[in-house]
């Protein structure tokens, strides 16, 4: 069986996912074609796994697709790509694990270029959460209405339904959380005041929210509390300039990328990970990192937010996007030291979102072209 696994960017968790495949999930039992973007070619991860597995993987390396466009457009020019690489090379099996939008159009180009392929698409939502128009929203709707039973699945519990079933979201511990010098002098020269952090590519990303989560900080830091803002990740160096306040008072920025060691460390000395998106609709690795620690996460009101709020009450919930309401909202939770989550959702939360039923759910998915009912979720 020849099974194309479609990578449409890797990027951040996308990364991650395609890790997790090559160590947990791809095995001997069929051959892989790994579909990736062609600036991975010199990916010394890849080149170590070509050298163990030469005799059933592949990896097709293709041009990135610009997705400034309109979805519709970006989400058919993904699929059409598809098409083509199942048929130049007689593709059994379709698996796309990590939010590629082709999954919209992808059945109906199917259907009419007579392709009757099993698929199966992972999605950030359920794809109809966004700022696109009414006219829009009515498409993606019915397009979903026509993809096959069991072939969409999504992380963002707030879009459950009876088509679309949850799949693991996973972050796995690192034992051993070895920042650089830097970032422990700085969580080492604050340990009395509350510290907030935030973190990732910071490079342009508005809907991370860093200015006005800086204003509110001032906010707070006006009113005589000890709040940090610890802001790191590669390009944060460009907040310090927002604040009124340089680096080394209560805005700190860590402009580099940040390892997995380093995102652990930083995220176990803190006291609240912000996470306040703006027109972010799907869940975030950040929060979910935050969850494995037991941190509370400062997060917006709405779809898998609100939920993550509501179910496990980890989070601390701003109702407006303004730096009054989030300065109110941190200043309401800084008496609440402890972490008051609710234990059993919690446990089956991050039982379900572990690496070993990440790697037991795909295995399952590809194998079977099903998923049995004890791996299905629900709190």
């Amino acid at each position: 069986m020849k099974i194309l696994f479609f990578f449409p960017h890797l990027s951040g968790h996308h990364k991650y996912y395609l890790e997790l495949f090559l160590s947990k999930v791809i095995d001997d039992s069929f051959f892989s074609f790994i579909a990736i973007p062609n600036h991975m070619q010199n990916s010394t991860m890849i080149n170590g796994y070509i050298s163990k597995h030469k005799k059933n993987i592949s990896f097709l390396l293709y041009e990135p697709i610009s997705h400034e466009k309109n979805s519709l457009f970006y989400s058919l020019e993904q699929s059409r790509l598809l098409v083509k690489l199942c048929k130049e090379y007689s593709i059994d099996k379709i698996v796309s694990p990590s939010g590629s939008i082709a999954y919209f159009t992808y059945p109906l180009l199917s259907r009419i270029y007579g392709m009757n392929l099993p698929y199966f698409f992972l999605m950030l939502n359920d794809g109809t959460n966004s700022n696109s128009n009414k006219i829009e929203k009515f498409i993606r709707k019915y397009l979903l209405k026509i993809a096959r039973k069991n072939s969409l699945w999504t992380i963002d519990h707030s879009s459950m339904s009876k088509s679309i079933g949850i799949a693991p979201d996973p972050i796995q511990k690192n034992n051993l959380a070895k920042p650089s010098n830097e970032i422990k002098l700085i969580f080492e020269n604050s340990k009395d005041v509350t510290k907030l952090v935030i973190y990732g590519d910071m490079s342009g990303h508005k809907n991370k929210n860093v200015a006005t989560l800086i204003s509110a900080v001032e906010l707070l830091n006006s009113e005589e509390l000890k709040v940090k803002l610890i802001i790191a990740g590669a390009g944060s160096d460009k907040f310090s300039l927002n604040s009124t306040k340089r680096d080394g008072d209560y805005v700190i920025c860590i402009d580099k990328y940040l390892t997995d060691s380093e995102l652990d460390y930083i995220t176990i000395k803190s006291d609240v990970v912000c996470a306040p998106y703006i027109n972010h609709f799907g869940p975030s690795g950040i929060v979910i990192r935050a969850l494995y620690y037991k941190k509370r996460v400062l997060v917006p009101n709405y779809k898998w937010f609100k939920y993550i709020s509501t179910i496990i009450d980890c989070g601390i919930p701003f109702s407006e996007n303004t730096p009054e309401n989030i300065a109110d909202t941190i200043k309401k939770n800084l008496e609440f030291k402890a972490y008051q989550q609710n234990e059993h959702n919690w446990d089956e939360f991050l039982r379900f979102n572990s690496v070993e039923n990440y790697s037991c759910f795909w295995k399952i998915l590809i194998k079977n072209d099903c998923v049995l009912e004890s791996q299905r979720y629900s709190i």
